[in-house]
């Protein structure tokens, strides 16, 4: 997996520090980091190593259920290009009676795009359900 690393960052969740490394993969600036993702509910710090970024006041698993979040897509579509969308999540195998729902090779590739605009996860009846229903997009 340390190898894989140098292909892409893994997909943001509310707090997120991409390293000026992988900014400058983005070839932005930290001022055009700033700009793109310039939204009141978001938080950015400058440390030495790059911007520290909170998407709103505190953690959240941001469900698709309930509308696709307009934070993490904002901010996914600025690290989209440097994403690595393929981290391996299929965890050990299942047990008899467990409760757990696993991944596949395809699942997980859909979930680590659940914030893109053309993703369908966990469906794309459900996603335009929830917009229709909360007014998100």
């Amino acid at each position: 997996m340390h190898g894989e690393l140098a292909v892409g960052i893994r997909p943001p969740t509310w707090g997120f520090l991409p390293s000026d490394t992988w900014r400058e993969k983005l070839d932005i600036s930290r001022e055009q980091v700033k700009l793109n993702l310039h939204h009141p509910s978001i938080k950015i710090e400058e440390l030495s190593v790059g911007l520290w970024i909170e998407l709103g006041e505190e953690p959240s698993l941001y469900p698709v259920e309930d509308g696709v979040p307009a934070l993490p897509v904002l901010l996914n579509k600025l690290l989209k290009p440097i994403r690595h969308d393929h981290m391996g999540l299929l965890s050990g195998a299942q047990w008899n009676g467990d409760p757990n729902e696993r991944f596949n090779d395809a699942d997980s590739l859909r979930w680590m795009r659940r914030f893109d605009a053309d993703s369908d996860w966990p469906s794309a009846e459900l996603r335009q359900r929830a917009a229709k229903t909360t007014g998100k997009q």
